[in-house]
């Protein structure tokens, strides 16, 4: 399939690059301490840290592993998600946007020691991201979301 083609279909490239399981249908009752629908990033991990854990864990999906909205993503992994932590701030409050971005962070590293501790190949690395603009009447909404970053303690919310 040509890079155009892909662009074209909606296919993510990391998605094409690969090629995931198949599982059958259930067509059984199941005895199960936890059962998870979705086998989406979140479902995935969890069943993982379940089953780690000697938890007798059943993951089950309408459809194949990754094919909702973690298999229609970029891969990216992130505690930056656009001019989130001034709204939770402003709508929740300072402790709970400082808990939103530690679960974020969190999130992060147990993906990073996951990748880690089962050697797996996936060219994981951590890059910077950045938030910009164009557009004058957006500057002052950067510097509420720096001035969250400095009440949050999180770094990098250099204007």
């Amino acid at each position: 399939m040509n890079e155009e083609k892909k662009f074209s279909t909606g296919t993510s490239y990391w998605m094409d690059s690969v090629t995931l399981p198949d599982f059958p249908s259930l067509e059984e009752t199941i005895d199960t301490d936890v059962g998870i629908v979705g086998a989406g990033i979140t479902g995935l991990t969890t069943a993982y840290l379940l089953a780690k854990n000697n938890i007798k864990t059943v993951l089950i999906d309408a459809n194949g592993i990754l094919e909702g909205t973690t298999g229609h993503t970029t891969a990216k992994i992130t505690a930056q998600h656009g001019l989130i932590y001034d709204e939770l701030i402003n709508h929740f409050g300072k402790e709970s946007a400082s808990l939103y971005y530690k679960a974020a962070t969190d999130a992060i590293s147990i993906i990073e020691n996951t990748v880690r501790d089962l050697q797996i190949e996936c060219d994981f690395s951590k890059e910077d991201a950045y938030i910009y603009t164009d557009d004058e009447e957006y500057i002052s909404q950067l510097e509420n979301e720096a001035k969250a970053y400095e009440k949050l303690d999180i770094p990098g919310g250099d204007c």
